[in-house]
């Protein structure tokens, strides 16, 4: 089983994986592959070997805030304002208050039919929000059901 590199980098992290290739593939004697990589830039060993650069900031930050610092930097391909941003938000606010509502009211005293319809309305709900992610076919009988 081989042990999957991280993708996600800081630009430091980056020239020191660039440096070990550069001393690695001389040690093995591989000197044309060593020589190519000593002329690559970081930047071209990043795009090369498929890196995310990452908020450098991230890896020294013990704060509550740390996992979003060390999510990959915006491209400029991000194109959402933040108007499209605060719609978005709206509208996962709206798909999470109303699964939490097919779901608040069951408790210990909801029968399994109760349990069942609650936890299907939140499945719909879930599923009418993305369904190609969420996929739900809420509509089998119970003969299907209970055949599977």
């Amino acid at each position: 089983m081989s042990k999957t590199k991280n993708k996600n980098v800081t630009r430091e992290q980056a020239a020191k994986r660039l440096e070990r290739a550069v001393s690695g593939s001389r040690q093995l004697g591989l000197s044309d592959v060593a020589d190519r990589y000593a002329a690559m830039s970081v930047d071209d060993y990043i795009s090369e070997k498929g890196l995310t650069l990452i908020n450098p900031a991230a890896v020294k930050s013990k704060s509550k805030n740390s996992d979003r610092r060390n999510k990959a930097m915006a491209t400029e391909s991000s194109t959402m304002t933040k108007a499209e941003l605060e719609q978005e938000n709206a509208d996962q606010y709206s798909t999470i208050s109303d699964v939490w509502s097919a779901l608040a009211d069951v408790d210990e005293s909801s029968t399994k039919q109760q349990l069942l319809d609650a936890v299907d309305e939140a499945c719909q709900i879930i599923n009418e929000f993305d369904s190609e992610e969420f996929e739900y076919e809420g509509d089998e009988t119970e003969a299907e059901a209970e055949a599977a």
